[in-house]
């Protein structure tokens, strides 16, 4: 059974980013988090910690993710 308050905090954290383009961005994404895999969780709560920059030129394909991010920026692009 996965971690409501982990759920919680990853979405709030989506959501809530200080930077509204990225708000935008993962905000529908975060709404379906609870279908990831534990380890797709992990990797998710990783990429968050990333700088709002970072992470805006990635999905927008500005900037190379590196390629741990790489699946997980795909899953947020579907959304």
């Amino acid at each position: 059974m996965m971690n409501k308050h982990r759920i919680a905090k990853l979405v709030y954290q989506s959501k809530h980013r200080g930077c509204k383009e990225n708000d935008i961005l993962l905000s529908k994404f975060a709404d379906k988090i609870f279908s990831l895999s534990s380890s797709e969780l992990d990797l998710y709560e990783y990429f968050l910690n990333e700088s709002d920059s970072d992470i805006y030129q990635w999905i927008c394909n500005a900037l190379n993710a590196p390629d741990k991010y790489k699946k997980i920026i795909e899953k947020i692009k579907q959304y």
